[in-house]
């Protein structure tokens, strides 16, 4: 999930965290072409083609916004390359789950 208010981000860490929770803020970088081509090639709603041209629509108008985020990331966030591999990605999300 993409969370560009960080008053928002905010509000759900210290939920978690008043529910005995902890939870890290990680941010995948991916390149703005990659996004915008997996939205395209994406089908939430087959079996309904106006639908899904209006979601993919609202989607790929969201992109800009989503990646200026990405320029006031909030001290403590973990950064990743969405451009390695989903293995590597994972190991290195349960590593840093492990401390």
């Amino acid at each position: 999930m993409t969370v560009v208010v960080w008053t928002y981000l905010d509000e759900i860490l210290a939920g978690l965290h008043t529910h005995g929770m902890n939870a890290a803020h990680y941010f995948i970088t991916v390149p703005t072409d990659i996004i915008r081509r997996r939205i395209e090639a994406q089908s939430l709603w087959p079996k309904d083609p106006a639908r899904d041209a209006q979601v993919r629509a609202w989607r790929l108008a969201q992109v800009d916004r989503c990646v200026q985020a990405a320029q006031s990331l909030p001290a403590g966030t973990i950064t990743l390359d969405g451009t390695l591999p989903v293995e590597q990605l994972a190991a290195t999300v349960t590593g840093a789950a492990r401390g």
